[in-house]
């Protein structure tokens, strides 16, 4: 999906159709790695999708050639500067990340991976501890028996 415009200024591109709202990760130049730009969107999308009745499933993808790479770790990177103005990452993991996770956990409603290319760090398998479900494009391998953060079994398949 070729991106201009705005669209390559929005972290999340999110589209609802069919009852599906499709979440697609939008840094495709940084492997859609995780900033805290992406996701407060991410929280925001999935307070939408929580409170909205028309929406009775969540897709997750990545545009570009990368699911998502994990943590955004160039530029400023993903802490939050301390009282010596270092990144301090686990200010950031309680503010933003968490409450993603938590979100994405306590949604009422199932979340699909459908995992294209890179999967890293906190992007594996989409965003740890869920998806429930995880589709992998041809090229992407997940081991046997590969279990989420968490301990929640996911189901991978390739298209």
């Amino acid at each position: 999906m070729p991106v201009s415009g705005a669209m390559d200024k929005t972290p999340v591109i999110a589209a609802l159709e069919g009852g599906v709202l499709t979440l697609m990760l939008n840094r495709p130049q940084r492997l859609n790695a995780m900033s805290p730009a992406l996701i407060e969107a991410m929280n925001h999308e999935l307070e939408r999708a929580r409170d909205d009745k028309d929406i009775r499933a969540v897709l997750l993808t990545g545009i570009g050639r990368g699911f998502c790479a994990g943590a955004d770790l160039a530029g400023s990177g993903p802490g939050d500067p301390d009282a010596d103005g270092q990144p301090d990452l686990g200010a950031a993991m309680d503010r933003i990340f968490n409450p993603m996770i938590r979100a994405m956990r306590a949604l009422p409603k199932p979340i699909v991976g459908a995992v294209n290319g890179v999967a890293a760090g906190g992007g594996v398998p989409g965003f740890g501890p869920v998806p429930g479900v995880a589709v992998g494009a041809p090229g992407v391998t997940a081991a046997d028996g590969a279990v989420a953060a968490g301990g929640r079994p996911f189901a991978a398949g390739s298209g």
